[in-house]
């Protein structure tokens, strides 16, 4: 907790040397990961592999898949994603929130839209609504100086439930 540039460098430096990497469980969840902090683009290369390798059972594939196509279709570039992150988890450590997992949800009701929930641990709501807030206002600036595209993203902080697994 707290040291998110060093994991994101990190995790890049992970993506990089994937491509060397033939271990299916290994490149599904570093794509899992990739996305959860933003690195859309190489996030795509590695499903790319996992497709041509056969190696994602059919429901694991179409899920994965289609979250990577959502968060393409936003057209929120990997830097502009990358930064929004990072910027959200450093919010929260602020506020001295722990972040223990993540979980993305998605429609495509009527536009593409994702959201990306840090489940907190934290019980006191109070807490939790002023950090929901403070990433709101985080995100609607970010809109505004590093992304237009970023609209289509809302990260949110919500109470960590067991009931939800970890990375969820």
């Amino acid at each position: 907790m707290g040291f998110f540039d060093e994991a994101t460098e990190y995790l890049k430096q992970m993506l990089d040397s994937s491509k060397s990497i033939d271990n299916p469980y290994y490149l599904k969840a570093l794509a899992q990961i990739g996305m959860m902090y933003g690195f859309v683009d190489d996030a795509g290369s590695v499903i790319e592999r996992l497709k041509r390798m056969e190696s994602l059972e059919p429901g694991s594939q179409d899920e994965l898949e289609k979250i990577y196509l959502l968060l393409k279709e936003t057209s929120v570039s990997q830097a502009a994603m990358i930064d929004a992150v990072l910027a959200a988890k450093k919010l929260l450590a602020e506020k001295g929130l722990q972040i223990p997992c993540y979980s993305f949800g998605y429609s495509v009701e009527y536009d593409s839209f994702i959201e990306l929930k840090m489940l907190c641990f934290e019980t006191n709501l109070d807490r939790l609504a002023e950090a929901d807030e403070a990433l709101s206002r985080l995100l609607v600036g970010m809109e505004k100086s590093v992304d237009e595209s970023l609209l289509n993203l809302s990260i949110s902080c919500r109470p960590y439930n067991p009931s939800y697994g970890i990375g969820g």
